[in-house]
């Protein structure tokens, strides 16, 4: 969960205590967390994992991190590596070998470990929730009007014993309201939260 449904339930519209849409929230919750996840090229909440790597030089790097806990590392014919010779780097994610290096062992080398958030940081949080808000405004059969372009520019408010919202068909959306988006389903501002968060694969072409 990326948030109390509680509180999804309030952000949507819904009292705290309406359970009615419950199914539909946990859907767009699910993808709120997977796009942002595939953008940053590591997994966030915290979970039990066991992870098949193959190492980069001295190092393994997982993607569920920070490493609350390695339980095991075995290689590719079952030998326990021994945690004597490696070193973990919790908030990195890195698991550095020392002495002879992985190429003492087959490959590559399973991981099981314990890693993730709990609770997320209130940046990373804002960031998927920002994403939430995306999906369920332009998703047909959540907040959005089917028939509706995802760019459409509002073209029209009126308010007669509270009235209309009319949507430029045409989606002449400005240049402005546009980059606003950012990547996608994912707004700027939640692309700019995510920076900080991107993998190593992202941020160093590994």
């Amino acid at each position: 969960m990326i948030a109390p449904i509680e509180v999804l339930r309030t952000r949507i519209g819904l009292a705290a205590d309406d359970d009615t849409r419950d199914a539909d929230i946990e859907l767009a919750e699910e993808q709120a967390l997977a796009l942002c996840e595939s953008h940053c090229d590591r997994w966030f909440l915290l979970l039990d994992e066991l992870e098949q790597i193959w190492p980069v030089g001295r190092s393994l790097m997982v993607k569920r991190y920070p490493i609350e806990s390695v339980i095991a590392i075995t290689d590719a014919v079952g030998a326990t590596v021994d945690p004597m010779t490696y070193q973990v780097i919790n908030d990195s994610g890195i698991i550095a070998c020392q002495g002879q290096g992985w190429g003492a062992y087959r490959v590559p080398v399973k991981v099981e470990y314990t890693g993730g958030y709990e609770p997320l940081p209130a940046d990373l949080e804002y960031a998927m929730l920002a994403v939430f808000d995306v999906l369920w405004a332009e998703t047909p059969g959540w907040g959005a009007t089917a028939g509706i372009p995802l760019d459409a520019a509002v073209a029209k408010v009126s308010v007669v014993g509270v009235g209309s919202l009319d949507f430029d068909r045409g989606g002449s959306a400005s240049s402005t309201n546009n980059a606003s988006k950012g990547l996608g389903a994912i707004p700027a501002t939640a692309t700019a939260a995510l920076q900080r968060y991107l993998n190593h694969t992202v941020m160093g072409g590994v």
